[in-house]
C-alpha cells in the first residue's frame, strides 16, 4: 500500500513539471518541519519552516495549507 501512495505522489508532481525519484519526493517533503518559537517563558509560537520554491509547489499540489493553519498558532 505504501509502495501505491509513494507512486501516486510521485505522478501528481511530474505533471505539473516536477519529475523526481521517489528518494527526492520523501526527502523534500520532510525537510518541512513543524518548529517552535520560544520567546519568553510564558509565549511559544509554533509554525511551518519556511519552504523552497520546490516545497512550496508540492505543499499547493498535496493542498497542506489546512496543516500549516491548524499548526501556526501561539502556545
Amino acid at each position: 500500500m505504501s509502495l501505491i501512495l509513494i507512486k501516486v505522489m510521485q505522478i501528481r508532481p511530474s505533471r505539473i513539471g516536477l519529475k523526481m525519484s521517489p528518494e527526492v519526493l520523501k526527502e523534500e517533503l520532510k525537510d518541512m518541519k513543524e518548529i517552535i518559537l520560544i520567546y519568553s517563558i510564558d509565549h511559544a509560537e509554533k509554525q511551518i519552516s519556511q519552504r523552497s520554491s520546490v516545497q512550496q509547489r508540492l505543499w499547493d499540489l498535496f493542498e497542506l495549507m489546512h496543516l500549516e493553519n491548524e499548526v501556526n498558532h501561539t502556545l
